[in-house]
């Protein structure tokens, strides 16, 4: 097995490893360790190959979210806005259930390995933070797919620093 290994101390993203062989990427920082599989790629000895010349940029674009993440975490923040909406997670069940105004809960698999979920101010802001950038924006969308905003009064979940418009309601037509 041909392997490329990278050892960095004292680098802008932090003590980092990066260990290349046949068909996957091994990066393990400060916060964890991260395993992806790339088909593009073949390594021999000191040098890597790509099938396609455009899969280079992709190659980087991956190495740099992976060093990112193992190095600093990736963190979003949610908002719920709406009445009796509330979120609690598990970390036993490895589950994030959450209650969006809906007759039921709504429960959510997390990987506990990569991902971690935080609620502040009465569970109205999740914090949702983690090493793997993919993983982690997967979770937000699901997230917010339970319970998308309406356009007329902004009820639902969205990203907390998004500034969006309202639209404009019925109005009253004088004859």
């Amino acid at each position: 097995m041909q392997t490329l290994i990278l050892n960095y101390n004292k680098h802008y993203f932090g003590d980092f490893s990066v260990v290349l062989s046949l068909n996957k990427i091994y990066v393990k920082g400060r916060y964890g360790v991260l395993i992806k599989k790339i088909r593009s790629v073949f390594f021999m000895s000191d040098h890597f190959f790509f099938i396609y010349k455009q899969f280079f940029r992709l190659f980087l674009c991956l190495l740099k979210d992976m060093l990112i993440g193992v190095g600093f975490r990736w963190f979003v923040e949610l908002e719920m806005k709406g009445l009796g909406f509330k979120t609690f997670f598990s970390l036993d069940e490895k589950v994030y259930k959450v209650d969006i105004g809906y007759n039921h809960y709504i429960y959510c698999p997390i990987n506990v390995d990569t991902l971690r979920i935080k609620t502040k101010k009465r569970s109205r802001f999740i914090i949702v933070y983690g090493i793997d950038k993919q993983e982690l924006y997967n979770l937000i969308w699901k997230i917010l797919w339970f319970r998308p905003l309406t356009s007329y009064k902004f009820r639902g979940i969205k990203f907390k620093h998004v500034k969006l418009k309202l639209k404009v309601g019925k109005k009253k037509q004088f004859f």
